[in-house]
């Protein structure tokens, strides 16, 4: 009798668990990947030919020659490229196609990750599936795993991140402080991954940090909790910039720049200086319109109207300016100071235009998704769909109103809500004020996200990271 009843029960736990559309949606997903692992093929061109350099430099002569001849890029993803170069000298396949396979699969976790990121929300199963399914056939977010780019990388570090911060709060909020201490460390390691993985992240790191760090006036009147929390913020900024400094510390002995990488200086002057330039009413306008697309700059502006938007024009403003100083004999480790410096000399000369601009250049993350974004040859008949007019500009747009209705409703939500979110009891965990709780570290990441990127000149790839 009992025996029938445990094979009842074995029999209906394997029909709900075939019958879960969570299941159906993997299983969808892995289908098309495969399909496109099979057809597509990598464009290896600008940035991802460094990338595919540092992976051979990684592969053949380690690590101490990267540094010797850097700075380099962020070293996570050159050594993901590395690694699936060296498996490719195993099995029997192309060293491109090891690392697409590689990177189907951090998309796949990253689907995985999602689910119970949106489970520990609360949010409802139906809309957490349709969430998934759409992150498996996102013509943008499947074209990063299909192409030799480092946002891939970063999907699963910034959840695993943000679910380790959760959990660390948690833990402080049911006075179990080893599990707190533990899960902090584990942020902590993370956030230094992460940076290593995109340098942006030095800036939104800390900003995170002291946006959660905003919370702690509230707690002021619970001391166990106030101490605890403050304790997790130290322990996760503690970790995050040793690793920060320990690798610029290795920059520095080997080739005498302490850095993390070379990028950031000249990327926030030509930036700047772009922004405060002169501007004409029809200039503006052509950068009002470039925020959704250069498509829709050049169909509305004529071409040098919406060159002066791109990217090559603030890229060449700071080439211009390297140039100047390394005519004038400035040494390299110099070089970041007076960028930096110059910078803010920049900002100071039209402050109000410069932040209207800021403002624009971040509201360019919102519109994320791109049939066009490159890199990838596909298969004729899906380059013709992504190439239909009505097919990528409705999809583009579609989205961009999704995300603009999603961030309003956590935005308006939690500020409804913020007074009782601030005011739970300690300890108390159960029903849905604990969910309204925990939106609070997303939102403050997005914040911190948007306003670290708007410094600079943001490409559509930039805001996949925080999708």
């Amino acid at each position: 009798m009992n025996r029938s009843s445990s094979d009842n029960s074995s029999s209906r736990l394997l029909a709900y668990q075939l019958s879960h559309p969570l299941l159906w949606t993997t299983l969808a997903c892995l289908l098309y990947w495969s399909y496109l692992g099979v057809t597509t093929q990598m464009e290896i061109k600008f940035d991802s030919i460094g990338y595919q350099n540092l992976g051979h430099m990684l592969r053949d002569r380690g690590l101490v020659e990267y540094f010797r001849t850097g700075p380099h890029r962020e070293p996570v993803y050159p050594l993901l490229v590395a690694g699936a170069m060296k498996l490719a000298q195993w099995i029997p396949l192309p060293e491109l196609k090891v690392l697409t396979i590689l990177q189907l699969l951090i998309l796949w976790l990253t689907q995985f990750l999602t689910y119970i990121f949106l489970k520990k929300l609360k949010v409802h199963r139906n809309w957490a599936v349709a969430a998934i399914l759409y992150l498996g056939f996102s013509p943008t977010l499947v074209n990063s795993a299909l192409s030799l780019y480092s946002e891939i990388a970063t999907y699963p570090l910034i959840l695993c991140f943000l679910l380790s911060t959760i959990k660390s709060w948690e833990a402080i909020e049911r006075w179990e402080q080893s599990s707190a201490v533990l899960f902090s460390v584990l942020a902590g390691t993370l956030a230094g991954l992460i940076v290593l993985t995109k340098g942006i992240f030095e800036l939104i790191i800390p900003l995170f940090l002291f946006l959660c760090a905003l919370r702690l006036p509230v707690l002021w009147k619970n001391r166990g909790t106030f101490i605890s929390t403050l304790i997790h913020l130290l322990i996760v900024l503690a970790i995050f910039e040793g690793g920060v400094l320990g690798y610029k510390s290795l920059n520095h002995r080997y080739n005498g720049r302490f850095v993390l990488t070379d990028r950031g200086a000249w990327a926030l002057y030509g930036a700047t200086a772009r922004r405060v330039e002169p501007l004409t009413p029809t200039k503006f306008m052509a950068g009002v319109s470039y925020v959704p697309g250069e498509g829709v700059c050049k169909y509305y502006f004529s071409e040098a109207d919406c060159k002066f938007w791109s990217f090559s024009h603030s890229d060449g403003i700071a080439f211009d300016k390297l140039h100047e100083l390394e005519q004038q004999g400035v040494a390299g480790k110099q070089v970041d100071g007076i960028l930096l410096k110059r910078s803010l000399e920049e900002l100071r000369k039209n402050p109000t235009q410069y932040t209207v601009l800021y403002v624009l250049e971040g509201a360019k993350l919102l519109f994320w998704e791109s049939t066009k974004i490159g890199w990838v040859v596909y298969p004729p008949w899906l380059t013709k769909l992504f190439d239909a007019v009505f097919f990528k500009n409705g999809l583009r747009l579609l989205m961009f109103l999704l995300t603009v209705l999603g961030l309003g409703f956590i935005f308006g939500h939690v500020g409804r809500r913020l007074p009782d979110i601030l005011n739970i009891p300690a300890g108390d965990l159960e029903g849905e004020e604990n969910k309204d709780r925990f939106l609070v570290p997303v939102l403050l990441f997005i914040i911190a996200y948007f306003l670290a990127h708007a410094f600079f000149f943001i490409l559509t790839r930039y805001a996949l990271p925080v999708v």
